[in-house]
């Protein structure tokens, strides 16, 4: 049998390599530039509207604290007690919120597919 985009929910360690392997390769590390659409206060911090605001996600992507082992290729990353796949709130690779790679979804598919082809 051929495997399929829709097998990969009984997969959880090729679903966490894959993963593991866009965590640590950190394509696009400073994400799109954004802008403040009004003045902003965040953590005590005055950011006036029309400042513009550069994503960092490799800080993100090895924050200490946040990955099992930040700084290594571990899939373990990506995978709970059980061995079950979980995806941290903390892994970002297409960014995050109204803004994020609208590629996303194409990019999992083709790299799923072309791994397993």
């Amino acid at each position: 049998d051929q495997v399929s985009f829709e097998d990969r929910h009984q997969m959880p360690y090729v679903q966490a390599v894959i993963h593991e392997v866009q965590r640590v390769a950190d394509t696009a590390p400073l994400s799109l530039f954004h802008c403040t659409t009004k003045d902003t206060e965040l953590m005590g911090y005055s950011i006036p509207r029309g400042t513009v605001i550069i994503p960092n996600l490799s800080s993100v992507l090895f924050e200490e604290g946040q990955w099992k082992s930040p700084h290594v290729f571990d899939p373990e990353n990506f995978l709970n007690e059980k061995q079950e796949f979980v995806k941290p709130e903390a892994f970002m690779p297409f960014s995050t919120g109204q803004r994020m790679c609208l590629g996303e979804g194409l990019a999992r598919m083709e790299y799923i597919y072309c791994s397993w082809s």
